[in-house]
């Protein structure tokens, strides 16, 4: 028998594996697979829970750390910087197991370091009240105003206000959905209202390549001492709108240069101990899954060379057949080509911003231009390049004009007869 703290008692396993909540009841919990993990859904204060982990000795050891059954008075002494460190320990152990991408991970980290454990870490969580919260991002608001900084200012931008609130809100639900708090959420509007105390941020026009500049590009990938993949790489990115994840950990049984269509299903994501690996795309949060983008001729030609010269898995390989870093593309590449073809330095994802605006403004529709991308909504597409629409204000009028055109010729025809 293993004891895992007062009151809580872990029995050697059986499949399922089932762990009793205290000594006074015949509840029990089990750890059952789930995903790339184990889960567990025991009940704290009345309410279930959910204990998520890589192995089934993590998951043990978690529940062996919340310690089922204790005192709630125990519970009021959690204080928001040790919740919101135990929390973003999970977020770690998510990355792990594919559930987060690295990158969020560091930029929700930072922004709670920066933002929100050194001003509000000593209350307890059942003291942080909303009004607290709400003064604390005014005077951060205030602050990042009067010295002029925006969202590209670093950790005092006003972005990553946003990032610092909407992480710490996150992490709030968690503590509630655990039994750590009450509740309501300080982070969250009150219910029924919509009035947010999220801190406000403009969103600045993104800076990416006019299909010239990328034409301009794509001729110095060619022309250039670069490596092999560089070209297919780049011409796909900016016909199909991939993200640089899923271009990097697109697999060939996933290109049917047949019917000319690449299946979108996974990303090349990083992790803290095992470098990258493949995860579902962002589109997997959505209904659907992944998605069939349709590819040019060209690209299809170009593609097709350049597979008969691959050996491996992976469409862009590495020399070692692996994938390729991030990182080491962008510094030893996407940059170097920039500059020297004379083009504003833009980061790889402003490529599905030109992408995206080659096809409005040819007069793509926007739920199509959605599904290329893989967003989840076409709200989010609109928000994201509504600005990059034309403006068709002109030729709604003009549609009018022409009906109201021919009914007056009806009529008159009409009247003659």
């Amino acid at each position: 028998m293993v004891h895992a703290g007062r009151g809580v008692r872990v029995p050697r396993p059986t499949s399922p594996r089932r762990l009793a909540i205290s000594k006074r009841s015949a509840a029990f919990v089990k750890v059952r697979p789930k995903g790339n993990g184990f889960e567990a859904r025991p009940s704290i204060n009345g309410r279930q829970i959910s204990v998520y982990r890589r192995t089934e000795k993590e998951v043990l050891d978690e529940l062996a750390r919340l310690r089922l059954g204790q005192n709630p008075k125990d519970v009021s002494r959690f204080t928001v910087e040790k919740w919101l460190m135990e929390w973003l320990g999970r977020e770690k152990a998510r990355v792990e197991t594919g559930r987060r991408a690295l990158n969020t991970y560091v930029t929700r980290k930072a922004a709670l370091d920066a933002h929100v454990i050194p001003h509000l870490g000593h209350i307890t969580l059942a003291a942080l009240e909303r009004s607290t919260v709400k003064q604390h991002f005014e005077r951060l608001e205030q602050i990042a105003a009067s010295k002029g900084l925006s969202r590209h200012s670093g950790q005092k931008g006003t972005r990553v206000l946003q990032i610092a609130f909407e992480t710490a809100r996150t992490a709030f639900n968690e503590a509630i959905e655990d039994g750590l708090l009450e509740g309501p959420n300080p982070f969250a509007a009150p219910p029924g209202s919509r009035r947010s105390i999220k801190p406000h941020h403009e969103q600045a026009a993104r800076d990416f390549l006019t299909w010239d500049q990328a034409i301009t590009l794509l001729g110095e990938l060619q022309a250039g001492d670069y490596p092999a993949h560089a070209y297919p790489l780049i011409l796909t990115a900016l016909t199909t709108g991939m993200r640089q994840g899923e271009l990097l950990g697109l697999r060939k049984d996933r290109v049917d240069l047949g019917v000319g269509v690449v299946h979108v299903d996974a990303q090349a994501s990083a992790t803290t101990s095992a470098g990258l690996q493949l995860k579902r795309p962002k589109m997997s949060k959505a209904r659907t899954k992944s998605r069939d983008i349709t590819l040019p001729v060209e690209t299809v030609t170009v593609l097709g060379a350049w597979l008969d010269r691959v050996a491996g898995e992976l469409v862009f390989p590495n020399s070692a057949g692996g994938f390729i870093g991030r990182g080491n593309f962008m510094a030893r590449v996407f940059r170097p080509a920039l500059d020297a073809a004379g083009l504003p330095s833009v980061d790889f994802h402003s490529l599905r911003h030109t992408h995206a605006s080659v096809l409005l403004s040819r007069g793509v529709n926007i739920k199509t231009l959605s599904q290329r991308l893989g967003h989840e909504s076409v709200r989010l597409t609109l928000d994201t390049y509504g600005h990059l629409m034309p403006d068709d204000d002109a030729k709604a009028a003009q549609v009018f004009d022409g009906i109201l055109s021919k009914q007056r010729r009806l009529r008159a025809i009409t009247s003659v007869g």
